[in-house]
C-alpha cells in the first residue's frame, strides 16, 4: 500500500501521467474536465514524441490498452459553458482514441419534472431563446435537439466525481490536476482500494448507459458488478451512488450509498483537537449540526474553514450562498473564537482532516448535494504519517513551512497577508428558493 498526497498541479499532472502511460490492460477514467489538448509535462513522454494528453491516451489504446472514459456531463441549459466544456473533451478524445474505448458523455439520468419542471418554466424559456439565437456551430447536439424542440427536461443530479484507476492497482483521485496551485488529490497504490473503486466505476457506468447517454467512440456496453472488492478500514473509497427515481412529483434521486456522509459524521464525533475543512462549498444542515454538536461537548475542538472565491455551478447561486452563510452564523455562533472562516480561489471537492489521524480527499464538496444527491467518490485514509504529511502540504500552502496549525492566530495572519480572504458573512437572506435544501 502507498498513498501520496499531492498539492498542485505541478505534483498532480506529472503523477496522473505517469499512471496513464503506465497502464498495460485497463484504463478507467471518471472525469469532469480533462482537455485532450493539454501539453504533457513528463520528460521521458516527450522524449518519445508524445505532445498532448490526446497523444497519451491514443498510444495507450494503439497498444492494446482497454479505455472506458465517463465525462459527467452537464445541464445543457443552466450550466452551457461547462455543458460545452465536457462535450469539447470528450469528443476530443474520441477523435484520438483506438480498439477498445469507450468513451461517453453522461447525464446521470435523473429528471425534474411535474411540478419542478413548472416551477422552472420561467427561467427556461428565455434560456432557449437565448440558445436559439447562438451561432448552430457551436451547439452540443443536446443543444441543438432543445433549440428545436423548444423544451427541455431538466437533469438535477449529476456524475460529479473525478478520478482515475489504472490495471487495478493504481488510482488517483481529487482535483487531477484542474485547480492549479490549489488542486489537492491523492494517488494511491493498492489493488483492495483500486478494487473496490474500479466497482463504483462499474455501477456508475451501467448508470450512465441506462440513462441513455450519448456515445462518443464505439458504442458502450455495461460492465460486470457481479464481483465486487471491497477497501480496508484503514484506507478504502468513500461514495456517494444515486440513482434516478422518476415519479412525476420526485425531484431528489433515490440515495443508495451515503458513505460519505455516514462516514463524516464519525470522523466529527472522534475529533478532539482540531478540524481542518477545505471545501468549495458548505450548505449541508446535517454536518454542521453535527459540528456544533462535538464543539458543545468539547471546548478544545478548533475549527479551520477554507471555502472558495467563486459560485459553485448551483440553480440557484444567491439560494446557495445564503445556505452557506446561514451555516457559517451557525458555526461561528458555537464554536466563537474556536473557528476560522477564510476563502480562496479554490477546484471542486474537498479535504477534511481530522486530528492527524484521518483525512478524507475527494470530489466531494460538504454539500447536501454531494451527500445525497451526486455520484461522488473520496478517499479514507487513516494511516497518520500520510495524514500527516497531507496536513503539513496543505498548511504551508496557506501558512508557510513550520507553522503550527493549532495556532488560529497564525491563520488570520494569512488573511492580513493577503494569502487567504476573509469572509463575509451576509445578513440572514429572505427565502429565494421553492426547491430543496439537499439540492444545494
Amino acid at each position: 500500500m502507498t498513498v501520496t498526497p499531492l498539492i498542485s498541479d505541478t505534483q498532480t499532472l506529472p503523477a496522473l501521467e505517469r499512471i496513464v502511460a503506465a497502464a498495460r490492460s485497463e484504463l478507467l477514467m471518471s472525469l469532469r474536465a480533462l482537455d485532450p489538448a493539454t501539453p504533457l509535462v513528463s520528460p521521458e513522454l516527450i522524449e518519445q514524441g508524445l505532445g498532448t494528453w490526446a497523444d497519451l491516451i491514443a498510444a495507450k489504446t494503439q497498444g492494446g490498452v482497454c479505455l472506458r472514459m465517463l465525462f459527467g456531463d452537464r445541464d445543457p441549459l443552466f450550466a452551457p459553458d461547462l455543458h460545452r466544456r465536457a462535450w469539447l473533451h470528450a469528443s476530443g478524445f474520441a477523435d484520438a482514441v483506438q480498439g477498445d474505448s469507450q468513451i461517453i458523455c453522461a447525464q446521470h439520468g435523473q429528471l425534474a419534472r411535474g411540478p419542478w419542471a413548472w416551477m422552472m418554466r420561467g427561467k427556461i424559456k428565455p434560456r432557449i431563446k437565448t440558445l436559439r439565437s447562438e451561432d448552430p456551430v457551436r451547439l452540443t447536439p443536446p443543444q441543438r435537439a432543445i433549440a428545436s424542440a423548444g423544451r427541455i427536461t431538466l437533469h438535477p443530479a449529476l456524475f460529479h466525481q473525478h478520478f482515475v484507476v489504472a490495471d487495478g492497482m493504481n488510482s488517483m483521485l481529487g482535483g487531477l490536476g484542474l485547480g492549479g496551485a490549489r488542486d489537492v488529490s491523492v494517488q494511491i497504490s493498492d489493488a483492495d482500494f483500486a478494487g473496490a473503486l474500479h466497482g463504483h466505476f462499474a455501477e456508475c457506468w451501467n448508470r450512465a448507459i441506462e440513462a441513455k447517454t450519448h456515445a462518443l467512440a464505439n458504442h458502450p456496453v455495461h460492465m460486470d458488478t457481479t464481483v465486487r472488492a471491497q477497501g480496508r478500514a484503514d484506507l478504502r473509497p468513500l461514495r456517494s451512488f444515486t440513482v434516478p427515481l422518476n415519479r412525476w412529483s420526485r425531484l431528489a434521486p433515490l440515495a443508495r450509498v451515503t458513505e460519505h456522509e455516514s462516514t463524516l459524521f464519525k470522523l466529527i464525533n472522534t475529533s478532539r483537537k482540531l478540524i481542518i475543512l477545505q471545501t468549495e462549498a458548505l450548505t449541508c444542515r446535517r454536518l454542521v449540526d453535527k459540528l456544533r454538536t462535538v464543539a458543545v461537548m468539547r471546548k478544545d475542538l478548533k475549527l479551520v474553514l477554507i471555502t472558495s472565491t467563486g459560485t459553485p455551478e448551483s440553480w440557484d447561486a444567491d439560494h446557495l450562498k445564503d445556505l452557506q452563510d446561514a451555516r457559517i452564523r451557525a458555526l461561528q455562533s458555537t464554536f466563537g473564537d474556536r473557528v476560522f472562516v477564510a476563502k480562496a480561489d479554490l477546484p471542486g471537492g474537498s479535504v477534511a482532516i481530522f486530528d492527524d489521524q484521518s483525512a478524507v480527499v475527494g470530489s466531494a464538496n460538504l454539500t447536501a448535494r454531494s451527500m445525497r444527491w451526486d455520484c461522488e467518490v473520496s478517499a479514507l485514509v487513516r494511516d497518520p504519517q500520510t495524514v500527516r504529511r497531507l496536513r503539513d502540504q496543505l498548511v504551508a500552502l496557506w501558512l508557510g513551512d513550520g507553522v503550527d496549525a493549532h495556532d488560529l492566530s497564525q491563520w488570520h495572519g494569512a488573511i492580513t497577508s493577503g494569502v487567504l480572504g476573509a469572509y463575509n458573512v451576509g445578513a440572514p437572506g429572505r427565502k429565494r428558493a421553492r426547491l430543496p435544501e439537499d439540492m444545494f
